[in-house]
């Protein structure tokens, strides 16, 4: 997975989620502040960003060899999503929270299961 600095997705209230040049997530604010969100993830790619100051996204972990499904809560640390597999990628999150992703079976057979 690769990463690149720059916006990668954009809320209703016009607030913008995406990678710092400093490689680490970030969310930009239409006042012009910035919060960096906090975490040891790398490589991070974000997938979605609710009205709610909700961030999903995908990056590598300590302690996890594959990409992982990831949150950052209002700001909070970043969470790895639990799941079964051997890894996964988020893909969104609406305004309820609900997110869409997939992950690899536990099985490695190739076929992805939900999130």
């Amino acid at each position: 997975m690769s990463w690149r600095a720059g916006p990668q997705v954009l809320n209703d209230l016009g607030q913008v989620a995406g990678i710092g040049q400093d490689g680490k997530p970030a969310i930009w604010y239409p006042d012009g502040s910035i919060l960096h969100l906090p975490g040891t993830a790398s490589e991070v790619t974000i997938t979605g960003f609710n009205n709610q100051g909700t961030v999903v996204g995908n990056a590598l972990i300590p302690g996890y060899s594959l990409p992982q499904p990831v949150v950052w809560r209002n700001g909070g640390s970043v969470e790895r999503l639990p799941f079964s597999g051997l890894g996964g990628y988020t893909e969104g999150i609406n305004n309820r929270g609900d997110i869409i992703g997939y992950m690899a079976g536990a099985s490695n057979t190739g076929t992805g299961e939900p999130i």
